[in-house]
């Protein structure tokens, strides 16, 4: 899976038209009963669960040079950093003449809700990623950030695809500067994208956070558990980011900040999350009219109109198919390129039943779009509006990783909404019959 990379990534290097049209409305809600807003505590446990694993891409550092106390024996190496606070980083790359007023301004406006600290802090830690004269993998993190390797310790990977560790920082929440330590797993893949650099594609870095925090509250007489996770390792919890799912609901649905739950017939609403997420809101309101037209198994798919290869308007029609299926993907993303050999089996297998296959792109490039397209020999309608992760489409189905793939039925009904292509193919054989 490819995810979304925020800050200090560029989308177009890697990883989620006429103006596209989305008539969405998320659960719609009239509130016919004065509501009760409870507050819930959050406590913070090592590892997962069943919560997704948001990845990001570790910021390549171009300043190599001021880095001192490198180990004699280490052969190649690379420098990486990663700030859980990207508009700080950002701010101190504006700063340090990095970027552009222009570029600083275009990144601000991406993140939710800017803080920045007025004093030099803690936020980002540098690590070399690198190999000996013996070709073993090792990792050395600048853990009292001066830019000096030489009194941090070594860690050699041996052949393994991860490293999890614990790492100390500090960032600007609520106007105050609070110090956080985060659990994290630094993942060594070669799998996601390609660079142009042979050495970065070498040391390609991911990293995710490795802890999630859980509580429980009383609704409708009834203890209800739940999960919720940071997206991604970053500071700040946010709508955009907090991924939360109940124990208590049976499909195991993933929500987030603003949605509402419905638990055996009775409604709440997710309504908050502190910034730095130690307490949840929940809004407990019974009487509530939906309308559930949105990104859920189960819902009704928004209308969808982008552009195809040649430019011109298309619109994805349900309901003149049987099933539709939606192939999520980009040119830049090795797993989902993968999977276009099972995509034309199915499409082989089911087309007696009615299926029809749409894909649809987050690339950001015309012409890198097209040549994956010819080169893969893609025999179904494309579609892209080439504005990449900042496409509406990934916002309004909630898409944050790739590929990812949708079942839709001639009434526009959700189906099927799978990440793993063989979890998908397992289940769809269960339903067209």
């Amino acid at each position: 899976m490819v995810a979304k990379y925020y800050g200090s990534y560029s989308v177009q290097g890697a990883l989620r038209l006429v103006k596209m049209k989305f008539f969405f409305f998320l659960f719609s809600i009239s509130f016919c009963a004065k509501s009760q807003l409870i507050k819930i505590p959050l406590n913070t446990k090592h590892g997962l669960q069943d919560l997704d694993k948001g990845i990001k891409q570790l910021y390549l550092r171009a300043d190599i040079r001021n880095y001192t106390g490198i180990p004699l024996n280490v052969s190649e190496y690379i420098i990486k950093r990663h700030s859980i606070q990207p508009e700080q980083m950002h701010l101190d790359d504006f700063n340090n003449n990095k970027i552009n007023k222009e570029e600083y301004e275009r990144l601000i406006k991406k993140i939710e809700t800017p803080e920045f600290s007025q004093r030099k802090i803690n936020h980002f830690i540098d690590l070399l990623i690198g190999v000996n004269k013996d070709g073993k993998k090792l990792l050395i993190f600048d853990k009292d950030r001066d830019f000096n390797f030489q009194n941090d310790s070594i860690i050699y990977l041996n052949k393994d695809k991860s490293y999890k560790t614990s790492i100390n920082f500090e960032a600007q929440l609520n106007k105050n500067i609070t110090r956080k330590t985060l659990s994290v797993e630094l993942i060594f893949s070669d799998n996601v994208v390609k660079y142009s650099s042979l050495l970065e594609n070498k040391f390609l870095v991911l990293i995710s956070l490795d802890e999630h925090k859980y509580g429980h509250f009383i609704f409708n007489n009834h203890k209800i558990f739940f999960e919720l996770n940071n997206t991604f390792p970053i500071a700040k919890y946010t709508k955009s980011n907090t991924q939360i799912n109940f124990s208590s609901h049976p499909d195991k649905t993933s929500y987030e900040i603003g949605d509402t739950v419905k638990i055996e017939s009775k409604y709440f609403k997710i309504s908050n999350i502190s910034t730095n997420g130690d307490t949840l809101l929940i809004d407990t309101t019974l009487n509530v009219n939906t309308n559930v037209t949105g990104f859920r198994q189960g819902w009704k798919m928004p209308d969808i109109v982008l552009n195809d290869i040649h430019g011109n308007t298309s619109q994805i029609s349900y309901h003149k198919n049987n099933y539709t299926l939606i192939d999520f993907w980009a040119s830049w993303c090795r797993p989902c390129r993968a999977n276009t050999p099972n995509i034309k089996k199915l499409k082989t297998e089911y087309k007696t039943k009615g299926l029809v296959i749409y894909g649809i792109s987050f690339d950001t490039k015309k012409e890198t779009w097209l040549n994956a397209i010819k080169k893969d020999k893609l025999d179904w309608v494309n579609l892209s509006d080439l504005k990449g992760w900042d496409s509406p489409i990934s916002e309004v189905l909630r898409i944050n990783a790739i590929p990812l793939y949708l079942l839709v039925d001639n009434d526009g009904k959700i189906l099927l909404r799978e990440s793993d292509f063989k979890v998908f193919n397992e289940k769809i054989i269960h339903i067209i019959k």
